[in-house]
C-alpha cells in the first residue's frame, strides 16, 4: 500500500518545512507529526478521502501555479479497496514533493485509479500562462506520423505544462485537390495516449457521432476515461467531410436529425443513467454503462450549426470552435461567442455555466507548409502567440487549443518556451 509519510520536519529558525511523500508499508497506523491535521469524510460508497493539510513556509516561492505557501496544500488519498490492511492505509493519487519552499510536481496517477477529489487537478497541473488553459492538437493528416512520435509528442506536451491534447476523428481525406491521405483511427490512438500519460487531459476534436452507434460511442468514452483516470473530455460533432462517409459506407444525409438522436443517447449514458430510446435512426433498449464510470463524462460540442447547438447546449459542459470558423482572431471569436450565449439562453441554459474553447492556428516554422494558411486571416507566430492567447482568453475563451504548423515535438517545446 502507499500512504503519506513525513521524512522529517526541519525546525530551523525560518521554520522551513520539508515534507516527502513516500511508501509506508507498515500495517500499523502511521504516526501524525504535530503540525499535521488529518480529517476524513465519506465521499462515495466505496471511497474514503483523506486530506493532509501541510503548512508551508509563508515566504516560499511556488513556481508551478500551485497555491502560495501561506495557503494549505492538499493531497488526496484514496482507499485501495479490499485489502488485508487497515483502512487507514491509503493509496496516493497525487504525490508531490515540497522542498526548500518550492513544489516539485512529480505527479503519478496510477493505472486504474480514479481521482476522488477532481479539484486537485487544478492544484497539481502546471499552467503555461497563469489562469489560462492551453491545449495542443496532435497531428492528423498533415504528414504521416507513427506511434513512437505520437508518444513522444504527448509526453513532451504533458511535461512542459499543456493542459490538454486532442486528436481529430476522421477516416480519409480525398477530392480536395491534394493527395489522398488518412489518419489513424482516433479512439484507438486516444486509448494508447491515455495509457502513456499521467496528468494531461485528452479527447477527440471532435468525434463524429455518425461513425459509430451512439451507445457504443458512450461505452468507448467510458473506457478511455477509465484508462486515463478521469482525464477524458468527450468532444462530439455531426461530421462534415462527405467523401469519408461515402468511402466507408456511412449515411451522410439528415445529419442534423441523426445527431439529435445520437446525442440524446450518448449524453444520457455518459451521465450515468440507463437509456431506452426508439428513433428513426437509432434504437436502444435499457442500455447502461457497466462497469459504472466513476464520474459523469464531460461532453464538448464542436459546432456552429444552429440545429446541433440547440440539441447539445442544454447538456454539454464545453463548446469548441475551429479557427476557420471565426477567422483566427480574438475579435471574430468574441462575435461568435456572443451568438453562442444567445442560443444558450434560448434553450434554457445559463451561458455562464458553459465553458468555451477555441482552436488557434500558429505557424512555428514558415518553411514547413503542412497546413496552408488562406489569405482571409492571419496565423499566429512564435513572436505573438502569447499575446494572441491572452486576447482569446479576454474575448471569452476558457481554453485555447493550439493548432501548430508544423505539429512535431520541436514545435510543442518551442510553443511552451514562448508561452511561459
Amino acid at each position: 500500500m502507499i500512504a503519506l509519510g513525513c521524512s522529517h520536519v526541519d525546525r530551523r529558525r525560518d521554520a522551513r518545512i520539508k515534507v516527502v511523500l513516500g511508501d509506508v508499508r507498515s500495517a500499523t497506523k502511521p504516526s501524525r507529526p504535530r503540525r499535521f491535521i488529518k480529517r476524513r469524510k465519506l465521499s462515495h460508497d466505496s471511497f474514503w478521502t483523506t486530506r493532509w493539510i501541510v503548512p508551508l513556509q509563508r515566504k516560499a516561492s511556488v513556481a508551478t501555479g500551485l497555491p502560495r505557501a501561506d495557503e494549505s496544500f492538499k493531497c488526496a488519498l484514496r482507499d485501495r479497496g479490499s485489502t488485508p490492511y487497515p483502512r487507514c492505509h491509503q493509496r496516493l493519487v497525487h504525490p508531490c514533493r515540497i522542498d526548500r519552499g518550492r513544489v516539485a510536481t512529480n505527479v503519478k496517477i496510477l493505472p486504474h485509479t480514479h481521482t476522488v477529489d477532481r479539484n486537485l487537478s487544478s492544484l497539481i497541473r502546471v499552467s503555461l500562462i497563469q489562469g489560462i488553459r492551453v491545449g495542443i492538437q496532435l497531428p492528423e493528416v498533415e504528414r504521416e506520423v507513427r506511434w513512437p512520435e505520437y508518444q513522444t509528442m504527448a509526453q513532451a506536451a504533458e511535461k512542459v505544462g499543456f493542459n490538454s491534447m486532442w486528436i481529430g476523428d476522421h477516416l480519409i481525406y480525398r477530392g480536395d485537390g491534394r493527395p489522398e491521405r488518412g489518419p489513424w483511427e482516433a479512439w484507438t490512438l486516444l486509448s494508447a495516449l491515455a495509457a502513456v500519460t499521467e496528468r494531461i487531459e485528452l479527447g477527440p476534436l471532435v468525434a463524429c457521432v455518425g461513425f459509430h452507434p451512439p451507445a457504443l460511442l458512450a461505452k468507448m468514452a467510458a473506457g478511455i476515461d477509465e484508462v486515463s483516470s478521469g482525464r477524458f473530455i468527450f468532444g462530439v460533432g455531426a461530421g462534415w467531410n462527405q467523401p469519408e462517409f461515402d468511402a466507408f459506407g456511412i449515411p451522410f444525409d439528415q445529419r442534423g436529425a441523426r445527431f439529435e438522436e445520437a446525442f440524446t443517447i450518448l449524453r444520457t449514458l455518459c451521465s450515468g443513467e440507463r437509456c431506452t430510446f426508439a428513433g428513426k435512426f437509432n434504437t436502444v433498449n435499457d442500455a447502461v454503462l457497466l462497469p459504472t464510470p466513476h464520474r459523469p463524462i464531460p461532453i464538448m460540442i464542436g459546432s456552429t450549426g444552429e440545429r446541433v447547438l440547440r440539441a447539445a447546449l442544454p447538456h454539454a459542459q464545453w463548446w469548441n470552435t475551429w479557427f476557420d470558423w471565426f477567422g483566427n482572431s480574438a475579435e471574430g471569436f468574441a462575435k461568435q461567442n456572443v451568438h453562442i450565449s444567445e442560443i444558450a439562453r434560448e434553450v434554457g441554459r445559463d451561458p455562464k455555466t458553459l465553458k468555451r474553447s477555441a482552436c488557434l492556428l500558429v505557424v512555428t516554422d514558415a518553411s514547413a507548409g503542412e497546413r496552408p494558411v488562406p489569405d482571409t486571416y492571419t496565423a499566429a507566430t512564435l513572436t505573438d502567440i502569447r499575446q494572441r492567447v491572452i486576447e482569446m482568453h479576454d474575448a471569452g475563451a476558457d481554453e485555447v487549443i493550439l493548432v501548430s504548423d508544423p505539429i512535431n515535438e520541436r514545435s510543442v517545446l518551442a510553443l511552451a518556451q514562448t508561452l511561459q
